[in-house]
């Protein structure tokens, strides 16, 4: 909603559509302002200004895309301390507008510039992690990251590839090798017209039970390798179950994409999927940068001294012995580590979590922070340590270029407490 009062005369004060737009935006407060952001991140149309984030299902990932928006639009910086004691529209925008006035204003954000055209890029750190890892033969496979998605209707899979090959097209990252060049592991990025991707359709109609045939076909899939130097990092599955069930497996090595990347990918596979089927154009804008401009813009950025401050900070705070967990488990600690596992799910009753809901919002903190908490101290009953240190993948998406990228942008942060 904008509040801007103008008369046909002042219509001719603007010689384009371009400055009128850029002095309405000026006319907007703080107020409106950070309702826009919040509203279009939380997906709401809340004219209310006092509702409370949380309630709103607000979680830390939202947090963060709030905290970028208010970077980007309004020049100020804001943490999660800040972003947690201010949990309302008006709050907010009240906070925001106290650090405004006291000239505490972020320096506006540069875009991440794009590289030169190269035969070979920069490697980022992650990507040279999982390089390192994935040459080690037992766990070559711990980092494939498949996904199923259960398709009903009728499916044109000539469509579905073609849709799959649009996004592999789009995002430079999903047809990207990896090679050694003077002990230097760096990217190679394929032209599209040298991609030969296929969708591989499997017909299981006939089978007994239809849907046991397809996990055993797909755990089959997940438990192959990738070579980094040869393969497509990127394949893609289609099992009919039935005339009208399909199950889609979408497997890539987490070297080329993250969390936060399959949402950015079913979005972009399933919108192009559409338009095709439709005969309807496409409504994407072109990526202004791609995963090797964000690599070589944040390695410069580790080695520039402003990073120093934050560089002292993590050896400090992991100097000295570290604690190793010493769980009392049935069994002894394998000398090599392995990749085997177990999700353990329980939900919490509606009264339990009402009562976590309303201890979080008076302590002003986060549900993953409390379960954190949680957590900790019963690692540190069962184990009888008080110095414990728990692994956490952070989406590490802090610039706003990043928003919608496709890559290897997470990152697992150690947390490390002394429970006195």
């Amino acid at each position: 909603r904008l509040n801007a009062n103008l008369s046909f005369e002042d219509l001719f004060d603007f010689p384009t559509i371009d400055s009128l737009a850029k002095y309405l935006e000026s006319t907007k407060t703080t107020i409106e302002k950070v309702t826009l952001i919040w509203n279009a991140i939380l997906k709401t149309e809340t004219t209310n200004l006092d509702a409370d984030f949380f309630e709103l299902g607000g979680h830390s990932l939202i947090a963060n895309h709030i905290l970028n928006g208010i970077r980007k639009e309004l020049s100020v910086e804001l943490d999660f301390e800040d972003f947690y004691r201010n949990t309302t529209i008006r709050q907010l925008a009240d906070f925001v507008d106290n650090k405004i006035a006291k000239n505490q204003l972020y320096s506006v954000q540069k875009n991440i510039p794009n590289v030169p055209l190269q035969s070979s890029y920069q490697a980022s750190n992650g990507q040279k992690r999982l390089w390192q890892i994935g040459q080690l033969k037992e766990i070559s496979v711990a980092y494939n990251t498949p996904n199923v998605f259960k398709i009903e209707g009728n499916l044109r899979l000539d469509i579905l590839e073609l849709a799959l090959i649009g996004v592999v097209n789009r995002h430079e990252v999903l047809r990207t090798n990896f090679t050694l060049e003077n002990d230097e592991i760096r990217q190679i990025i394929n032209e599209p017209s040298t991609i030969k991707f296929k969708l591989i359709y499997t017909d299981l109609c006939q089978e007994f039970n239809p849907e046991q045939s397809a996990r055993i076909l797909i755990e089959e899939s997940i438990q192959i390798p990738f070579d980094f130097e040869h393969d497509s990092l990127m394949r893609a599955n289609i099992y009919r179950l039935s005339e009208s069930q399909y199950a889609l497996l979408i497997n890539i090595h987490h070297i080329v994409v993250d969390g936060g990347s399959f949402q950015v990918i079913v979005k972009d596979l399933f919108a192009r999927y559409s338009a095709l089927v439709h005969h309807k154009n496409l409504d994407s804008q072109p990526l202004t940068i791609q995963y090797k401009d964000y690599a070589a813009w944040y390695n410069d950025l580790l080695a520039s001294p402003e990073m120093d401050v934050h560089r002292n900070y993590w050896l400090n705070m992991f100097s000295g012995e570290l604690p190793i967990l010493d769980l009392p488990t049935s069994y002894l600690r394998p000398s090599l580590k392995t990749y085997n596992g177990k999700s353990i799910v329980r939900d919490l009753s509606s009264n339990l979590s009402k009562n976590l809901k309303q201890f979080n919002q008076k302590q002003s903190v986060s549900a993953f922070t409390s379960i954190l908490a949680i957590l900790k101290v019963l690692l540190a009953r069962y184990s009888g340590q008080q110095d414990i240190i728990i692994g956490y993948p952070s989406a590490g998406r802090f610039h706003q270029d990043l928003e919608n990228q496709v890559g290897y942008y997470a990152s697992t942060i150690a947390l490390r407490t002394a429970l006195t």
